[in-house]
């Protein structure tokens, strides 16, 4: 939890958080919304939720938050919306399976399990740099994770950007992040360093966020 607590330290420091929160909620709510859910989600996601509540960074880069009113119908709700977007956006790919791309880091080298040689050309990992290359388990061009409660370790969605959905994954004992948009990522990160990472653009992919200056905007 250390680690996990420094990131969001990180954040506060950069993007300082509203002064007064009105979303509050403690451990009650917490088992309240996971007995709901089915699942736990990672304590550093309950605590940024406690330190910034519900909003935005600058209207871009959203993070849901169940405790608002009607909140868990809301999470649950969406989280059912993301899954049928991304079964519809699949399907045609499923077609055409063997032409798509799916690889994975091995020794920070990549492996490619099968694709398009075009496409692992443009993805190849020089337009990576070492520290995004470092925190990647795996990436490709189509939605290859089910989603939960479909599989145990099926994705969450916890928030968005306008050009991309990001979810929690918890598989075989490790938590990761996965990131939709044109492509597939999978991150070796907990919420709150995706997070941090990617608002000062240390993630560094093709046509991925370069910006820093963010302010959030609350909407309580």
């Amino acid at each position: 939890m250390r680690q996990a607590e420094s990131f969001l330290s990180k954040i506060c420091v950069l993007y300082p958080p509203p002064e007064k929160v009105n979303t509050v909620f403690g451990e009650d709510d917490i088992k309240s919304f996971e007995n709901i859910l089915g699942t736990e989600l990672p304590s550093d996601y309950y605590e940024f939720l406690k330190i910034y509540g519900f909003g935005s960074f600058s209207d871009y880069f959203y993070i849901n938050n169940p405790f608002v009113e009607n909140g868990t119908e809301i999470f649950i709700s969406e989280n059912a919306g993301q899954k049928e977007i991304y079964d519809f956006l699949d399907r045609d790919n499923r077609k055409d399976i063997h032409n798509c791309l799916d690889c994975k880091f091995v020794n920070g080298q990549v492996k490619v399990f099968s694709g398009n040689p075009a496409l692992v050309e443009y993805m190849r990992t020089e337009v990576i740099d070492d520290y995004t290359r470092s925190k990647i388990i795996a990436f490709g061009d189509h939605y290859s994770y089910a989603f939960y409660p479909d599989e145990p370790d099926g994705l969450i969605f916890l928030g968005h950007t306008d050009d991309m959905d990001f979810f929690y994954r918890y598989s075989d004992g490790k938590q990761s992040i996965v990131v939709y948009d044109e492509y597939y990522y999978e991150f070796d990160m907990t919420f709150t360093e995706f997070v941090y990472n990617y608002l000062t653009a240390k993630i560094k992919l093709p046509m991925w966020n370069d910006e820093t200056d963010w302010e959030f905007v609350s909407y309580e």
